[in-house]
C-alpha cells in the first residue's frame, strides 16, 4: 500500500475511534436524558404512554438515535440497568399481538364480572381464563405455556412446580411478503401472576408468570430519592398488587410477550386459508410490552364527601391540609369574618409532596358563600409555596347562579332513582342489564346461601337497580324542578334514564343547562371557570398556575354516561368537550376545546355496613392467604331475653294465663329506657315481660371455620336506671371482677353484695340449639315496645321461620345472641376467660339530649387495649389476636333501631351504640409483621370513641407544627420513624434499619352511622371535655345542612378545649339512626388535619375498596428480547388448547420441548 493510502488508513482509524468515543460519551447522556424525561410517575389527564418516541429533541440526538435506533427504555432488574434498543422492524412486528393483547387488557378491566377495585389473580382467572373464548379473536388459537426450569430445562419441575402452566396465550398466522398465503406465526402471552410471599419477600419468578414487579414501582426511586434514609415500605405486594412509593395506589403489571416464527414446514397445514413455508426460514423477532395498571385509593384525601360539602368557618379560622373530593358541590366560605385556607398536603421536605396528593376533585360545582376561602398551588417540587401563589374562591365560581340554587336537593335525587327503580321492577328481570344481573349473582355467592326466598332476592335486585341508577343519575340542584312520568329510556344493557336526568348541559355542547339543570356556567371570554392549564402541559410544567389546576370540577356529570352508543366513564378517552371554551394558561394558549371527565365515584363501593352485607360479610369471610385482608372479629349484642317475673328460661307456656290474669303473656315490654321510667323500678304488673338476661354473641374467622359459630358468649345485662345506685350496678356476687377501662367515665366492673349485673363476664360457647329453647324463642320473636315497634325489627322472628342452611349471618347470630343470653340465666354455661379477658365487651348505659326527647340507650363498649392483646388460634405464622391482621371488626346490637319517622311524628328510633374506649395504642406487635393492617371498625350503628385514639409516638417532623400553623412549610427535619415499624425488611439499608425504634400509631378506620367524640374526661355527669386526639379515618353519615365542622358530634362543653384530629373525614350517606344536626353549642378547637402517615401504609380492605378508576392511560414500557430469553423459550414451546401438540415447527423449538 501506498504511504499515502496508510497515512490515509490511520487518519480514518484515528477518525474512528474519536466517533466511537463521541458517540459512547453521547449515548450515555442521552440515557441518563431519558431517564429523567422518560422514567417519571403519571399525573392525571397525562399523555398516553410511559415511553414516547422522541422523534425531535435536538439535532445532535437525532443523529445518535439515528445511529443507535430508537431508544423506548431502560430496565431496571435488580437495579441493572440494562438499556435495550428496539427497533422499527420488531416494533412492525409485534404491533399486531400488542394491539391484540391491549384490545383484550382494556376488556377484561370493563368486565361486569370483574371486581372493580383490585381483582385478585384468582378473579382474574376466573374471567380471563374460564371464559377465554370470549377473550380469542376469530383467527387465533389459544394455547397452553408448559413451565420450563430455566435452570435445569426440565418441566413442571424447581421454580416451576407451583404456577405450572399459562392458558392466557394465542397464536395467529400472518403474511410477512404480501403475497396471500400466510409463512410465519405469531404467538403471545398476557402474564400478570406473582409468585407467593415467603415472608415478605417474592420467591423467585418462573418463566409462566409475570416478569418482574410493575416498573412504575421501580422507576420511581425511593420515597425521598435525595436522603439516604428509606422512608417508605412501599414494595408489599397486596394480592399481586404493588403499592405506590408516594401516595395511595396500587398498580398490577401485566406482561405481554410475542414472538414471530416462520413455518418452515408444510406438514400439517391447513389448505383455507393458503399456507407456505417462509422464504426466510431464520426470520425471528421477539418483544417484551408491559402495561401497568395504576388504581388510586381516594384515602389520599383529607376529606371525602358524598354529598355537597360545605366548609364554613363560623367560630374560629379553618385550616385543612392535603386533598379533598366530593361528589356533591364544594361551598365554602364564612359569614362571620373568619377564614378558610386549603394548605398542600406537606412542607416540600416531605416525602409525600406531591401535587396528586393535594388535588381537590369535585363532582358538581364549585361556589363561594363569603368569606375569604384560599387555595395553596403547587409550586413545583422541592418548592414553597407563597401567600402570592394561594387563589381564592371568591370570582372563580363554576357557574353564576346563587350559591342556593347549585345546592343539591337530595330528596329529588333519591325520588328519581327510586322512580328508575320502580320502574324497571315493573318489568321482568330478564330484562335487567348484565351489570344488574351479575351484580345479582356476585351478592349471592359473598351471602352464600342454598336458596333464597323471593323476598330476598327482590331486597337483593333493588339495592342493585339503585347502584346502577346512581351511576348513571345526576345530582338534581335546588334550582331544577323537572318532573316526568315516564323516566326510563333502551333496554337491556342500554337502559339509562332520560337524558335530562343524566346530562347537566346539552350533550352537544356540554355547556347550555337550559333544559336540563337549568345552572348557567360561569366564563371569562371563551375561559371557563375555574380557569385551568391544558393537561399535557400542566403535567409538562410539574406546577399549578391556576385554581383549575388543583380543583377538578367535573359539572355535575355522572358517573357513567351515555355517549353514542355505549356508557363512558373514567377511562381516559371519555371526554365531554365543550364548545368553543379553551384552556386557561394564557401564556401557553392551545387551540384545544376545553373537556371534562366525570369525578363521580360512587362511594358505595367503600362497603355497606348494614347486616349480612360488605362489612358483616368481610368479618367472617376466612383468607384465602395472609395478603387476603378479609376475616375479622364480630360482636352481636342480642335485643335480650323478656321474661314475667316468674317466667326461667325453662318456660314453655306462654299463652294460658297466669292467676290473677284472664289473658295470655303480654307481648309489650316493660322497658326501662323510657325518657321518664316511672317511679317505680319494677314492671306494672305480674304479666309484663322484662329484661332478665342480654348477651353479646362473639365470632372470630380463625375459629370460625365454614361454618362460624361463636367463640364465646358475654354478658350484658346491666342494671341502670333512674332509681339505681351505684351499687346495683355492680356485678352480682360470685361472678369473677374486672377491671374498668380508663379513661374514666364507666360504671360496673367489680362485684358487689347488692350488685344486680351481670355485665362483662365471658362465658364459653352456646352449647344448646333452638331446639332446647324452642317455646321461649318463640315468644321472644313476638315482643314489641309500647310503640307496636318489634324490640328487633322482626330479626328473631325471621331467623326462626328460616330454615338452619339457609339462614343469613344476621339471623344466625340473633339466635345464638339469645341463647348465650338462655344459657347464662339458666346456668348451663360458666365464666371462662380463656378466651376473651373479662371485661373487653361489655354494656354501659348513657343519656343524651336530643332534639326530639331525652332518651337513654345502652351501648356495646369494646375494650381495644384487652382485644388487641390477646393471642386466638395456633402459633402457626401469622399469629392472629382478638382484634385480627385484617383489623376488621364488625359489631352491632340487635335492638337499636332505625329512625323510620319524620319530623312531626312519634320518636320511635333506638339509639343504641358501639363505644370504642382504651384505644391509644391499637398495635397488636411492635415490630414489623407484613400480615398486621391497622384498624377497621364497622357497625350500622352510632359509634362513640371515648378518649386518646391510636396516637402516633413519632411525627412526620422533629419539629412540632405550631398552632397557627405558620411552620407548615418551614418544616425539614424529617423523622425515620414516623409511621413505620422497626424490623421491616423492606427498610433496611446495608443492613441497618432505618426505622428503629418505630411508631406505634397504625392506620384506623371506623365506619357507622354517625360518630361522637367523647374527651379523655367524659362522664354521664356531663363534665367539661379535656383536650384530646383521635387519628382515624372517620366514616360514617351526616344529616342534612351540617357542615364538615358538625361532621363528628361532641356533646361535651369543649370551650377552650382541642379537639386534635388527624386522619380522613369521610361522609359515605344520610345517617338514618342519629339524624339530628347536632348544635355543637360549645364546641373545641379544631385542629383538624390529614395524616401523611396513611399514604405510608401497605392498604388494607378500605383502602382497597375505595380504589379510584383514574382518567389516566396506563403505563407502557417495551424492550425487546432475544430467542434465549426464558419467557420467549417457553413461549415457543407453547401446545394447543388440549396441551398436545406444539404449535411451532420443531426446528423453531428449543431443546428443552423437541420431543
Amino acid at each position: 500500500m501506498s504511504k499515502k493510502g496508510q497515512a490515509l488508513n490511520k487518519n480514518i482509524s484515528i477518525v474512528r475511534r474519536f466517533i466511537q468515543q463521541f458517540l459512547a460519551t453521547i449515548k450515555r447522556q442521552i440515557i441518563g436524558l431519558l431517564r429523567t424525561v422518560f422514567v417519571t410517575r403519571k399525573h392525571q389527564q397525562a399523555g398516553n404512554a410511559g415511553f414516547v418516541l422522541p422523534t425531535v429533541t435536538m439535532v445532535s440526538v437525532v443523529v445518535v438515535l439515528l445511529t443507535t435506533a430508537i431508544m423506548f427504555r431502560s430496565f431496571d432488574r435488580a437495579k441493572n440497568a440494562s438499556n435495550v434498543r428496539v427497533n422499527q422492524m420488531v416494533m412492525n412486528s409485534a404491533a399486531p399481538a400488542i394491539d391484540r393483547a391491549k384490545a383484550k387488557l382494556n376488556k377484561l378491566f370493563k368486565d361486569q364480572r370483574l371486581s372493580r377495585a383490585t381483582p385478585t389473580e384468582t378473579e382474574l382467572d376466573n374471567v380471563l381464563v374460564d371464559k377465554i373464548s370470549e377473550y380469542t379473536f376469530g383467527d387465533e388459537r389459544n394455547l397452553i405455556v408448559n413451565c420450563y426450569d430455566p435452570s435445569s430445562g426440565l418441566k413442571h419441575q424447581g421454580i416451576c412446580s407451583s404456577d405450572k402452566e399459562l392458558k392466557t396465550a394465542w397464536e395467529f398466522p400472518i403474511d410477512t411478503d404480501n403475497n396471500g398465503r400466510f409463512d410465519s406465526y405469531t404467538l403471545y402471552g398476557i402474564y400478570y401472576k406473582n409468585p407467593a410471599l415467603s415472608g415478605t419477600s417474592l420467591v423467585k419468578r418462573n418463566p409462566v408468570q409475570a416478569r418482574a414487579i410493575p416498573m412504575t414501582i421501580t422507576s420511581a426511586g425511593g420515597s425521598c430519592p435525595n436522603n439516604n434514609t428509606a422512608i417508605s415500605a412501599s414494595l408489599a405486594g397486596v394480592n399481586g398488587w404493588f403499592k405506590g412509593n408516594k401516595s395511595l395506589s396500587l398498580v398490577k403489571g401485566f406482561f405481554v410477550y410475542t414472538v414471530t416464527v416462520p413455518i418452515t414446514s408444510t406438514e400439517n397445514l391447513p389448505n383455507n386459508p393458503p399456507y407456505e413455508k417462509a422464504s426466510n426460514s431464520k426470520g425471528f423477532s421477539a418483544l417484551e410490552y408491559e402495561q401497568d395498571k395504576i388504581k388510586r385509593s381516594l384515602l389520599n384525601n383529607a376529606v371525602i364527601y358524598q354529598d355537597d360539602l360545605y366548609l364554613t368557618a363560623e367560630d374560629a379560622d379553618f385550616k385543612l391540609n392535603g386533598g379533598i373530593f366530593t361528589n356533591g358541590n364544594l361551598l365554602a366560605g364564612s359569614t362571620s369574618g373568619k377564614s378558610i385556607k386549603i394548605y398542600q398536603v406537606s412542607s416540600k421536605d416531605s416525602c409525600f409532596y406531591e401535587a396528586d396528593n393535594a388535588k381537590i376533585t369535585v363532582g358538581g360545582n364549585i361556589a363561594a358563600v363569603g368569606g375569604s376561602t384560599n387555595f395553596d398551588l403547587f409550586p413545583g417540587k422541592g418548592v414553597t409555596p407563597t401567600q402570592a401563589q394561594a387563589i381564592s374562591l371568591s370570582g372563580n365560581e363554576s357557574v353564576t347562579d346563587a350559591t342556593t340554587d347549585v345546592a343539591y336537593n337530595n330528596l329529588a335525587y333519591v325520588q328519581r332513582v327510586n322512580s328508575l327503580v320502580a320502574a324497571q321492577k315493573a318489568n321482568s328481570a330478564d330484562s335487567d342489564p348484565s351489570e344488574v344481573k351479575k351484580g345479582i349473582e356476585r351478592i349471592k355467592a359473598a351471602i352464600g346461601l342454598s336458596s333464597y326466598t323471593s323476598d330476598q332476592i327482590d331486597k337483593i335486585r333493588s339495592e342493585q337497580l339503585t347502584l346502577y341508577f346512581q351511576k348513571r343519575t345526576r345530582r338534581v340542584p335546588v334550582k331544577d324542578t323537572d318532573g316526568t312520568t315516564s323516566p326510563l329510556q333502551g333496554t337491556g344493557d342500554s337502559l339509562r334514564p332520560k337524558d335530562a336526568w343524566i346530562y347537566p348541559t346539552d350533550p352537544n355542547n356540554g355547556k347550555t343547562g337550559t333544559g336540563y339543570t337549568g345552572l348557567t356556567l360561569k366564563t371569562a371570554g371563551n375561559t371557563l371557570l375555574p380557569a385551568a392549564t391544558e393537561p399535557s402541559l400542566l403535567l409538562k410544567n410539574g406546577k399549578e398556575q391556576l385554581l383549575g389546576d388543583r380543583i377538578r370540577v367535573g359539572n355535575n356529570l355522572p358517573q357513567l354516561w351515555w355517549k353514542t352508543s355505549q356508557f363512558v366513564g373514567p377511562d381516559p378517552g371519555d371526554i365531554q368537550n365543550i364548545t368553543d371554551i379553551k384552556w386557561g394558561d394564557s401564556n401557553n394558549p392551545s387551540t384545544q376545546d376545553r373537556y371534562r371527565f366525570s369525578r363521580i365515584q360512587n362511594l358505595a363501593d367503600a362497603g355497606s355496613t348494614d347486616r349480612d352485607r360488605d362489612w358483616e360479610l368481610a368479618a367472617a369471610k376466612v383468607p384465602d392467604n395472609p395478603q387476603d385482608p378479609v376475616g375479622g372479629l364480630r360482636v352481636i349484642t342480642g335485643a335480650g331475653i323478656y321474661l314475667r317475673t316468674g317466667d326461667t328460661a325453662a318456660t314453655t307456656d306462654f299463652t294460658t294465663p297466669i292467676p290473677g290474669f284472664t289473658v295470655p303473656a303480654s307481648t309489650t315490654i316493660y322497658d326501662g329506657a323510657l325518657p321518664e321510667p316511672p317511679d317505680n323500678t319494677s314492671p306494672p304488673d305480674a304479666n309484663t315481660p322484662y329484661l332478665k338476661m342480654r348477651a353479646s354473641a362473639v365470632y372470630h374467622y380463625k375459629q370460625a371455620g365454614t361454618a362460624p359459630k361463636p367463640i364465646a358468649c358475654v354478658s350484658s345485662f346491666y342494671y341502670d336506671d333512674s332509681k339505681s345506685t351505684t351499687k346495683n350496678k355492680k356485678n352480682q356476687s360470685g361472678l369473677p371482677p374486672w377491671t374498668l377501662p380508663l379513661p374514666v367515665g364507666f360504671d360496673g366492673g367489680d362485684t358487689n353484695p347488692n350488685g344486680l349485673s351481670n355485665n362483662g363476664i365471658v362465658y364459653g360457647p352456646p352449647t344448646k340449639s333452638v331446639s332446647d329453647y324452642q317455646a321461649v324463642l318463640k315468644y321472644q320473636s313476638t315482643l314489641k315496645y309500647n310503640n307496636e315497634r318489634s324490640i328487633d325489627d322482626g330479626l328473631l322472628a325471621g331467623a326462626l321461620a328460616t330454615t338452619a342452611a339457609n339462614r343469613t349471618l344476621s339471623q344466625q347470630s340473633t339466635i345464638d345472641a339469645a341463647i348465650c343470653a338462655l344459657q347464662i340465666l339458666d346456668g348451663s354455661i360458666s365464666p371462662t376467660n380463656t378466651v376473651i379477658p373479662h371485661g373487653a365487651i361489655f354494656e354501659a348505659k348513657d343519656f343524651e339530649a336530643k332534639d326530639k326527647a331525652p332518651l337513654a340507650f345502652s351501648s356495646t363498649v369494646l375494650n381495644l387495649g384487652l382485644l388487641k392483646g390477646q393471642k386466638i388460634g395456633d402459633t402457626t405464622p401469622p399469629q392472629e389476636y382478638l382484634i385480627p391482621n385484617s383489623g376488621i371488626i364488625y359489631a352491632t346490637r340487635d335492638d337499636a333501631l332505625a329512625d323510620k319517622t319524620s319530623i312531626n311524628t312519634n320518636f320511635t328510633p333506638r339509639l343504641n351504640a358501639i363505644i370504642l374506649t382504651n384505644g391509644s395504642d391499637i398495635s397488636r406487635e411492635s415490630s414489623y409483621r407484613d400480615a398486621e393492617k391497622g384498624l377497621i371498625v364497622a357497625t350500622n350503628l352510632p359509634l362513640y370513641i371515648k378518649g386518646d385514639f391510636n396516637l402516633h409516638t413519632k411525627e412526620e417532623f422533629n419539629t412540632p407544627l405550631n398552632s397557627t400553623w405558620s411552620n407548615f412549610y418551614t418544616r425539614s427535619d424529617r423523622n425515620p420513624n414516623f409511621a413505620c415499624r422497626p424490623n421491616d425488611p423492606k427498610l433496611k439499608i446495608n443492613g441497618v434499619d432505618s426505622c428503629p425504634t418505630g411508631d406505634k400509631w397504625r392506620s384506623a378506620a371506623v365506619i357507622s352511622d354517625s360518630i361522637t367524640l367523647l374527651s379523655n374526661s367524659y362522664t354521664n355527669a356531663g363534665t367539661t371535655a379535656a383536650d384530646t386526639t383521635y387519628n382515624a379515618i372517620l366514616v360514617s353519615g351526616n344529616t342534612e345542612n351540617c357542615s364538615l365542622e358538625d361532621y363528628v358530634r361532641f356533646p361535651e362543653d369543649w370551650t377552650e378545649k382541642k379537639a386534635n384530629i388527624s386522619g380522613i373525614f369521610m361522609q359515605q350517606k344520610k345517617s338514618i339512626y342519629d339524624t339530628s344536626c347536632p348544635p355543637n353549642a360549645k364546641p373545641p378547637i379544631r385542629n383538624w388535619s390529614y395524616d401523611v402517615g396513611i399514604l405510608r401504609q401497605s392498604p388494607d380492605l378500605l383502602a382497597q375498596k375505595l380504589i379510584a378508576d383514574t382518567s389516566d392511560p396506563p403505563n407502557e414500557y417495551f424492550r425487546e428480547v432475544d430467542r434465549d430469553d426464558p419467557w420467549i423459550q417457553n413461549l415457543l414451546c407453547a401446545k394447543d388448547n388440549t396441551n398436545t401438540s406444539y404449535i411451532i415447527d420443531k426446528n423453531q423449538r428449543p431443546s428443552m420441548c423437541q420431543s
